[in-house]
């Protein structure tokens, strides 16, 4: 898997399998967000659900 920086508020992730590549495209402030959320369940403390 490669990163790469496409402006200040996005970044795109190369996920490289054989014979089939994808380009996936994140907001730094939704996947923030989400390793928070999943941090704070993995630590078993309160996190929200829904995201």
């Amino acid at each position: 898997m490669n990163s790469n920086l496409i402006d200040e508020y996005f970044v795109a992730y190369t996920v490289k399998t054989r014979g089939n590549d994808k380009e996936l495209r994140y907001s730094k402030v939704a996947l923030r967000n989400k390793v928070n959320e999943e941090v704070k369940m993995r630590l078993g403390l309160e996190y929200d659900k829904e995201r």
